[in-house]
């Protein structure tokens, strides 16, 4: 479960400087998790302040305190490389190493719905005055490092004043990008199941500002499953600061 606060400043014309601070992230994994759960938490706290820049389509375009989340991480990377340790520790290591000191594979991270895509997932324009739209869309590393296709539904809902809400939910994408190692890894790991990988529950609501199509607040829960071996909660929630 993540809670953030988000605070927008518009520059000018169609560019806002958009800054994010993750108030809150509960991750609760398996006993035999606990290592990745610990690890995930610390992770979690180098972007816990980011700053970004947004055009008005809701696309993430710059990233601009790149400097202030490599300090935090070549200060925390001394404690965790002496917590964790071994060849696949020194690999995933090695790896966040070359994407935080890399600008451009940093903001195409930041990019991808599990991070902070999701907060306006482009979904304002276009969708203003149409009270029923649907499309695919893939959301990277959902099952372990696999991607989950979503196809979406975005309905029209309440107007307010100068508000908007836009209600979202989602069922599986009828295609996905690796079926075969989607269905082989949950095998492997939880067995056979009647039903395969469900997406048990998968809606939310975007509410905006009409009139600048500033994203306001959002709710956001997605829950997938496998039998009764498998289970993963998602829960966002966004504020807007003023």
């Amino acid at each position: 479960e993540k809670k953030v606060h988000v605070k927008i400043n518009p520059k000018k014309t169609n560019l806002f400087h958009v800054r994010i601070r993750t108030k809150s992230y509960n991750l609760q994994l398996d006993s035999v998790l606990k290592k990745q759960e610990i690890l995930s938490k610390e992770m979690a706290s180098i972007i816990d302040d980011v700053k970004l820049s947004v055009n008005g389509r809701g696309k993430i375009i710059a990233l601009r305190n790149q400097n202030e989340i490599i300090n935090k991480w070549e200060t925390i990377k001394i404690q965790l490389e002496k917590t964790f340790v071994g060849q696949a520790a020194e690999r995933y290591f090695l790896g966040m190493n070359k994407k935080i000191n890399n600008y451009d594979k940093l903001l195409l991270d930041f990019k991808q719905y599990r991070l902070f895509g999701l907060f306006w997932n482009e979904i304002y324009q276009g969708y203003s005055n149409i009270k029923i739209k649907e499309k695919n869309h893939t959301i990277d590393n959902m099952l372990y490092q696999l991607p989950l296709s979503i196809h979406e539904k975005i309905v029209l809902g309440k107007q307010e004043h100068n508000k908007i809400c836009l209600d979202v939910k989602g069922k599986l994408a009828d295609e996905q990008e690796y079926p075969r190692k989607i269905s082989n890894l949950l095998k492997r790991k939880f067995g056979e199941a009647s039903k395969g990988l469900e997406l048990i529950k998968y809606a939310g609501k975007y509410r905006f500002n009409k009139k600048m199509g500033l994203l306001e607040d959002l709710n956001l829960k997605i829950v997938t499953a496998y039998g009764k071996a498998y289970q993963k909660t998602q829960k966002y929630q966004i504020i807007k600061e003023e």
